[in-house]
């Protein structure tokens, strides 16, 4: 039996990477949750909506805003 696994291990986001071409972008209000995500080496997007301040000890998200409509274009624009 394989043990059970949840946020923020990094297995849990690495499943959705098995099935999926390129990159994949994980959006969340929670750094606990873009840290877990960016450790499984997915792109991530943190909104400050309820964590105003990213803690330093988390790898540093790769695009930080206010709300979803910033967060998509930064997004949009990561690659540009």
């Amino acid at each position: 039996m394989r043990p059970f696994k949840t946020k923020p291990h990094a297995d849990v986001y690495a499943m959705p990477k098995q099935d999926a071409n390129g990159d994949l972008w994980l959006v969340a209000a929670h750094a606990w949750d873009i840290q877990g995500a960016a450790r499984a080496n997915l792109k991530t997007a943190f909104i400050t909506k309820s964590e105003q301040e990213y803690l330093s000890i988390y790898p540093q998200p790769d695009v930080i805003a206010d709300n979803l409509v910033a967060a998509a274009n930064k997004i949009i624009n990561f690659f540009a």
